[in-house]
Protein backbone atom coordinates (compact mmCIF):
# COMPACT_ATOMS: atom_id res chain seq x y z
CA UNK A 1 0.00 0.00 0.00
CA UNK A 2 3.25 2.44 0.40
CA UNK A 3 4.20 4.49 -2.21
CA UNK A 4 7.33 5.92 -2.94
CA UNK A 5 6.84 10.03 -3.73
CA UNK A 6 9.64 11.75 -5.50
CA UNK A 7 8.93 15.87 -6.51
CA UNK A 8 12.00 16.85 -8.78
CA UNK A 9 12.17 21.06 -9.96
CA UNK A 10 8.83 21.78 -9.49
CA UNK A 11 7.73 25.20 -9.90
CA UNK A 12 4.15 26.71 -9.92
CA UNK A 13 3.58 30.37 -9.64
CA UNK A 14 0.26 32.42 -9.82
CA UNK A 15 -0.24 35.90 -11.35
CA UNK A 16 3.92 36.16 -11.77
CA UNK A 17 4.46 35.01 -8.50
CA UNK A 18 6.01 32.16 -7.39
CA UNK A 19 4.30 29.73 -4.97
CA UNK A 20 6.99 27.20 -5.54
CA UNK A 21 10.61 27.22 -7.00
CA UNK A 22 12.46 24.36 -8.25
CA UNK A 23 11.30 22.37 -5.18
CA UNK A 24 12.41 18.53 -4.65
CA UNK A 25 11.92 16.26 -2.19
CA UNK A 26 12.02 12.12 -1.55
CA UNK A 27 9.77 11.52 0.68
CA UNK A 28 9.85 7.42 1.59
CA UNK A 29 7.23 5.12 1.14
CA UNK A 30 5.70 4.47 4.45
CA UNK A 31 7.01 7.61 6.18
CA UNK A 32 5.04 10.53 7.46
CA UNK A 33 6.74 13.77 6.17
CA UNK A 34 5.40 16.87 8.11
CA UNK A 35 5.89 20.33 6.44
CA UNK A 36 6.21 23.36 8.26
CA UNK A 37 6.59 26.57 7.11
CA UNK A 38 4.69 30.55 7.03
CA UNK A 39 1.97 31.56 5.99
CA UNK A 40 2.16 31.55 2.53
CA UNK A 41 5.68 29.68 1.57
CA UNK A 42 4.25 26.94 -0.44
CA UNK A 43 3.39 24.27 1.31
CA UNK A 44 -0.39 23.76 0.31
CA UNK A 45 0.72 24.19 -3.18
CA UNK A 46 3.22 21.61 -2.59
CA UNK A 47 0.48 18.96 -1.69
CA UNK A 48 -1.98 19.99 -4.42
CA UNK A 49 0.75 19.59 -7.30
CA UNK A 50 1.46 15.95 -5.82
CA UNK A 51 -2.31 15.44 -5.39
CA UNK A 52 -2.76 16.29 -9.16
CA UNK A 53 -4.93 18.70 -8.41
CA UNK A 54 -3.12 21.38 -10.71
CA UNK A 55 -0.14 21.20 -12.49
CA UNK A 56 2.95 21.97 -12.46
CA UNK A 57 4.65 25.11 -14.76
CA UNK A 58 8.03 22.99 -14.35
CA UNK A 59 9.07 20.12 -12.85
CA UNK A 60 7.43 16.44 -12.15
CA UNK A 61 6.09 14.14 -9.50
CA UNK A 62 6.44 10.90 -9.56
CA UNK A 63 5.16 7.50 -7.25
CA UNK A 64 7.55 5.02 -7.31
CA UNK A 65 9.92 5.91 -9.57
CA UNK A 66 6.88 6.47 -11.93
CA UNK A 67 5.63 10.03 -13.74
CA UNK A 68 1.96 11.20 -13.11
CA UNK A 69 1.10 13.60 -15.48
CA UNK A 70 -2.64 12.66 -14.97
CA UNK A 71 -5.33 14.18 -12.56
CA UNK A 72 -6.07 13.70 -9.33
CA UNK A 73 -8.78 11.17 -9.94
CA UNK A 74 -6.14 8.05 -11.14
CA UNK A 75 -3.44 9.15 -8.84
CA UNK A 76 -2.80 7.07 -5.69
CA UNK A 77 -3.39 9.79 -3.46
CA UNK A 78 -5.76 11.10 -0.90
CA UNK A 79 -6.10 14.72 -0.02
CA UNK A 80 -7.98 16.14 2.99
CA UNK A 81 -8.10 19.59 3.24
CA UNK A 82 -8.19 22.76 6.20
CA UNK A 83 -11.83 22.88 5.78
CA UNK A 84 -13.69 19.51 6.35
CA UNK A 85 -15.95 19.62 3.41
CA UNK A 86 -18.43 17.04 4.51
CA UNK A 87 -21.67 17.09 2.77
CA UNK A 88 -23.78 17.91 5.39
CA UNK A 89 -27.40 16.00 4.18
CA UNK A 90 -25.31 12.79 4.43
CA UNK A 91 -24.57 10.85 7.22
CA UNK A 92 -21.23 10.08 8.49
CA UNK A 93 -21.34 6.37 6.91
CA UNK A 94 -22.38 7.96 3.35
CA UNK A 95 -19.66 10.96 4.04
CA UNK A 96 -16.74 8.15 3.77
CA UNK A 97 -18.60 6.28 1.16
CA UNK A 98 -18.41 9.05 -1.17
CA UNK A 99 -15.09 8.48 -2.79
CA UNK A 100 -16.12 4.81 -3.44
CA UNK A 101 -19.20 5.54 -4.70
CA UNK A 102 -17.24 8.31 -7.33
CA UNK A 103 -15.41 5.51 -8.01
CA UNK A 104 -17.79 2.88 -9.06
CA UNK A 105 -17.08 1.10 -6.22
CA UNK A 106 -20.40 -0.50 -4.39
CA UNK A 107 -21.37 -3.97 -2.65
CA UNK A 108 -20.26 -5.69 0.74
CA UNK A 109 -16.47 -4.73 -0.10
CA UNK A 110 -17.33 -0.88 -0.22
CA UNK A 111 -18.89 -0.85 2.89
CA UNK A 112 -16.17 -3.11 4.32
CA UNK A 113 -13.85 -0.62 3.69
CA UNK A 114 -16.44 2.03 4.90
CA UNK A 115 -16.82 0.22 8.45
CA UNK A 116 -12.67 -0.45 8.75
CA UNK A 117 -11.84 3.06 8.32
CA UNK A 118 -14.41 4.34 10.85
CA UNK A 119 -12.97 1.82 13.42
CA UNK A 120 -9.42 3.04 12.61
CA UNK A 121 -10.46 6.47 13.01
CA UNK A 122 -12.32 5.75 16.65
CA UNK A 123 -15.99 6.67 14.76
CA UNK A 124 -17.70 3.28 15.52
CA UNK A 125 -21.45 4.33 16.51
CA UNK A 126 -21.44 7.61 14.54
CA UNK A 127 -22.61 6.07 11.24
CA UNK A 128 -25.79 7.72 11.22
CA UNK A 129 -25.24 11.09 12.41
CA UNK A 130 -24.86 14.46 9.84
CA UNK A 131 -21.87 16.40 10.41
CA UNK A 132 -24.14 19.17 12.25
CA UNK A 133 -24.26 16.52 14.94
CA UNK A 134 -20.69 16.18 15.43
CA UNK A 135 -18.15 18.01 17.29
CA UNK A 136 -14.95 19.81 15.13
CA UNK A 137 -12.49 16.64 16.34
CA UNK A 138 -14.96 14.03 15.00
CA UNK A 139 -15.55 16.06 11.87
CA UNK A 140 -11.96 16.24 11.03
CA UNK A 141 -11.61 12.30 11.53
CA UNK A 142 -14.71 11.85 9.48
CA UNK A 143 -12.99 13.40 6.57
CA UNK A 144 -9.06 11.33 7.07
CA UNK A 145 -11.68 8.38 7.66
CA UNK A 146 -13.27 9.31 3.88
CA UNK A 147 -9.88 9.85 2.61
CA UNK A 148 -8.53 6.00 4.38
CA UNK A 149 -11.60 4.64 2.41
CA UNK A 150 -10.20 5.43 -1.05
CA UNK A 151 -7.11 2.74 0.25
CA UNK A 152 -4.80 5.63 -1.47
CA UNK A 153 -1.02 4.83 -1.59
CA UNK A 154 -0.66 8.57 -0.34
CA UNK A 155 -2.37 10.09 1.80
CA UNK A 156 -1.86 14.00 1.83
CA UNK A 157 -3.15 16.26 5.35
CA UNK A 158 -3.28 20.04 4.81
CA UNK A 159 -3.16 21.74 8.35
CA UNK A 160 -5.92 18.65 9.78
CA UNK A 161 -5.99 19.95 12.60
CA UNK A 162 -6.37 23.80 12.66
CA UNK A 163 -8.64 24.92 14.46
CA UNK A 164 -8.92 22.34 17.75
CA UNK A 165 -8.05 23.02 21.18
CA UNK A 166 -4.54 21.47 22.00
CA UNK A 167 -5.88 17.96 23.84
CA UNK A 168 -8.26 17.12 21.04
CA UNK A 169 -5.78 17.99 18.81
CA UNK A 170 -3.30 16.12 20.32
CA UNK A 171 -5.36 13.21 20.31
CA UNK A 172 -6.57 13.95 16.64
CA UNK A 173 -2.63 13.44 15.61
CA UNK A 174 -2.10 10.38 18.11
CA UNK A 175 -4.97 8.42 16.02
CA UNK A 176 -3.34 9.56 12.83
CA UNK A 177 0.15 8.37 13.37
CA UNK A 178 -1.05 4.96 15.32
CA UNK A 179 -3.17 4.62 11.72
CA UNK A 180 -0.36 5.62 9.57
CA UNK A 181 2.37 3.63 11.44
CA UNK A 182 -0.32 0.36 11.37
CA UNK A 183 -0.97 0.62 7.93
CA UNK A 184 2.53 1.56 6.49
CA UNK A 185 1.06 4.47 4.75
CA UNK A 186 2.89 7.02 3.30
CA UNK A 187 1.59 10.62 4.52
CA UNK A 188 2.77 14.23 4.07
CA UNK A 189 1.26 16.62 6.80
CA UNK A 190 1.36 20.25 6.69
CA UNK A 191 0.80 22.06 10.09
CA UNK A 192 2.12 25.25 11.21
CA UNK A 193 2.73 23.61 14.42
CA UNK A 194 5.96 22.83 15.58
CA UNK A 195 5.68 20.34 18.39
CA UNK A 196 2.90 18.22 16.41
CA UNK A 197 5.43 17.86 13.50
CA UNK A 198 8.66 17.36 15.81
CA UNK A 199 6.40 14.80 17.86
CA UNK A 200 4.94 12.67 15.13
CA UNK A 201 7.27 13.38 11.72
CA UNK A 202 9.66 10.74 10.54
CA UNK A 203 10.86 13.59 8.49
CA UNK A 204 10.71 17.29 9.16
CA UNK A 205 10.52 19.68 6.00
CA UNK A 206 11.22 23.35 6.82
CA UNK A 207 9.93 25.79 3.74
CA UNK A 208 9.98 29.08 3.04
CA UNK A 209 9.18 32.16 0.39
CA UNK A 210 8.34 28.72 -1.95
CA UNK A 211 11.67 26.64 -1.37
CA UNK A 212 12.50 24.67 0.89
CA UNK A 213 15.50 25.40 3.31
CA UNK A 214 16.51 22.15 5.19
CA UNK A 215 14.72 18.29 5.39
CA UNK A 216 15.88 15.82 7.80
CA UNK A 217 14.90 13.91 11.03
CA UNK A 218 13.57 15.86 13.78
CA UNK A 219 16.13 15.75 16.14
CA UNK A 220 18.36 16.53 13.50
CA UNK A 221 16.49 20.04 12.24
CA UNK A 222 16.00 21.36 15.39
CA UNK A 223 19.27 20.95 17.32
CA UNK A 224 21.37 21.16 13.88
CA UNK A 225 19.22 23.80 11.68
CA UNK A 226 21.24 24.93 8.46
CA UNK A 227 20.20 28.40 9.03
CA UNK A 228 19.18 31.23 11.55
CA UNK A 229 15.48 31.37 9.85
CA UNK A 230 14.98 27.81 10.46
CA UNK A 231 16.51 27.49 14.36
CA UNK A 232 14.00 30.42 14.57
CA UNK A 233 10.78 28.77 12.95
CA UNK A 234 11.31 25.56 15.19
CA UNK A 235 11.69 27.56 18.65
CA UNK A 236 12.95 29.90 21.02
CA UNK A 237 16.91 30.50 20.99
CA UNK A 238 19.60 32.74 22.20
CA UNK A 239 21.85 33.82 19.47
CA UNK A 240 25.55 35.29 20.15
CA UNK A 241 27.74 36.43 17.22
CA UNK A 242 31.12 35.00 16.84
CA UNK A 243 33.86 34.34 14.80
CA UNK A 244 35.78 30.87 14.14
CA UNK A 245 39.22 30.82 14.58
CA UNK A 246 40.04 28.04 13.72
CA UNK A 247 37.78 24.61 11.89
CA UNK A 248 38.59 21.50 13.63
CA UNK A 249 39.88 18.54 12.23
CA UNK A 250 37.98 15.19 12.53
CA UNK A 251 33.85 14.78 12.76
CA UNK A 252 31.75 15.41 14.00
CA UNK A 253 32.67 18.99 12.58
CA UNK A 254 33.79 21.43 15.23
CA UNK A 255 34.84 25.35 15.46
CA UNK A 256 37.05 26.81 18.24
CA UNK A 257 35.47 29.94 19.30
CA UNK A 258 35.86 33.35 21.56
CA UNK A 259 32.77 32.80 23.44
CA UNK A 260 31.57 34.33 26.95
CA UNK A 261 35.45 35.48 27.65
CA UNK A 262 36.85 31.90 26.94
CA UNK A 263 37.73 29.74 23.82
CA UNK A 264 35.21 26.72 23.31
CA UNK A 265 35.45 24.02 20.37
CA UNK A 266 31.52 23.95 19.01
CA UNK A 267 29.89 21.82 16.90
CA UNK A 268 29.55 23.78 13.50
CA UNK A 269 27.81 23.64 10.54
CA UNK A 270 29.08 22.21 7.26
CA UNK A 271 28.73 26.17 5.78
CA UNK A 272 30.80 27.43 8.70
CA UNK A 273 34.23 29.06 7.95
CA UNK A 274 37.09 30.36 9.67
CA UNK A 275 37.39 34.17 10.02
CA UNK A 276 33.76 34.37 8.61
CA UNK A 277 31.01 35.87 10.98
CA UNK A 278 29.32 33.70 12.31
CA UNK A 279 25.97 32.94 14.94
CA UNK A 280 26.21 30.78 17.72
CA UNK A 281 22.50 29.19 18.24
CA UNK A 282 21.95 28.19 21.82
CA UNK A 283 18.48 26.73 22.93
CA UNK A 284 17.24 27.29 25.94
CA UNK A 285 17.77 23.58 27.36
CA UNK A 286 21.76 24.15 26.94
CA UNK A 287 21.80 27.00 29.36
CA UNK A 288 20.40 24.61 31.45
CA UNK A 289 22.20 25.89 34.64
CA UNK A 290 19.99 28.74 35.64
CA UNK A 291 20.10 29.28 39.39
CA UNK A 292 20.64 31.45 42.28
CA UNK A 293 24.90 31.51 42.33
CA UNK A 294 25.74 29.94 45.48
CA UNK A 295 24.70 26.62 43.31
CA UNK A 296 28.23 25.30 41.25
CA UNK A 297 27.81 24.25 38.10
CA UNK A 298 27.39 20.73 37.42
CA UNK A 299 29.56 18.15 35.64
CA UNK A 300 32.05 18.06 32.49
CA UNK A 301 31.36 20.47 29.64
CA UNK A 302 29.70 22.93 31.48
CA UNK A 303 30.60 26.67 31.62
CA UNK A 304 29.37 29.22 33.34
CA UNK A 305 28.79 32.27 30.87
CA UNK A 306 27.42 35.10 33.10
CA UNK A 307 30.55 36.50 34.76
CA UNK A 308 29.54 38.35 37.90
CA UNK A 309 26.33 37.44 37.41
CA UNK A 310 23.33 37.65 35.20
CA UNK A 311 20.08 39.29 36.20
CA UNK A 312 16.87 37.62 35.42
CA UNK A 313 13.81 39.28 33.26
CA UNK A 314 11.38 37.04 32.42
CA UNK A 315 10.29 34.12 34.46
CA UNK A 316 7.85 31.48 32.06
CA UNK A 317 6.69 28.21 33.99
CA UNK A 318 5.54 25.87 31.83
CA UNK A 319 4.51 22.99 34.66
CA UNK A 320 7.34 20.61 32.94
CA UNK A 321 10.22 22.74 32.76
CA UNK A 322 11.32 26.90 33.62
CA UNK A 323 12.58 29.34 31.52
CA UNK A 324 14.49 31.93 32.47
CA UNK A 325 15.29 35.46 30.53
CA UNK A 326 18.34 36.61 31.99
CA UNK A 327 20.42 39.64 30.89
CA UNK A 328 24.19 38.98 30.66
CA UNK A 329 26.98 40.71 29.41
CA UNK A 330 26.46 38.75 26.35
CA UNK A 331 22.64 39.97 25.92
CA UNK A 332 19.73 38.48 26.63
CA UNK A 333 19.65 34.56 27.13
CA UNK A 334 16.83 32.19 27.55
CA UNK A 335 17.42 29.25 29.64
CA UNK A 336 16.11 26.61 32.05
CA UNK A 337 16.13 26.06 35.86
CA UNK A 338 15.14 23.36 38.49
CA UNK A 339 11.73 23.19 39.14
CA UNK A 340 12.84 21.81 42.08
CA UNK A 341 12.27 24.80 45.17
CA UNK A 342 10.90 28.15 44.42
CA UNK A 343 10.86 30.03 41.11
CA UNK A 344 13.55 32.50 40.65
CA UNK A 345 11.93 36.47 40.66
CA UNK A 346 12.88 38.94 38.35
CA UNK A 347 15.43 40.71 38.77
CA UNK A 348 17.52 38.31 40.77
CA UNK A 349 21.02 37.61 40.27
CA UNK A 350 21.56 34.47 38.85
CA UNK A 351 24.45 32.60 37.58
CA UNK A 352 24.17 30.77 33.92
CA UNK A 353 26.11 27.73 32.57
CA UNK A 354 26.64 26.46 29.21
CA UNK A 355 26.71 22.94 28.13
CA UNK A 356 28.99 23.80 24.66
CA UNK A 357 27.85 20.27 23.00
CA UNK A 358 24.75 21.81 23.38
CA UNK A 359 25.22 24.35 21.19
CA UNK A 360 25.26 24.91 17.40
CA UNK A 361 27.08 27.57 15.24
CA UNK A 362 25.69 28.75 12.27
CA UNK A 363 26.98 30.82 9.22
CA UNK A 364 25.72 34.58 9.66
Amino acid sequence: MSTRVEVCGLRRSYAGTDALRDVSADFAAGSLVAVLGPSGCGKTTLLRLIAGLEPPDAGEVLFDGHLRTDRSRVRPTAMVFQSESLFPDMTVAENIGFGQRVRGRRGPAATERIAVAMLRLGLAGLEDRYPDQLSGGEQRRVAIARALAAEPGVLLLDEPLAGLDEQLARTALAQIRSTQRRLGLTTVLVTHDQEHALLVADTVIVMASGRILQAGAPREVFERPASVFVAEFLGRSSFVDAQPLAILPGRPRRARVDLFGRLHDLPAHESVREGAAATVMIRPHALSGVSAPVVEPRGRGWWEVTGDGGVVQETHYYGDRIEYVVETESGLLVGTGSLDGELLAPLATVRVVLNTDRAWLLPR
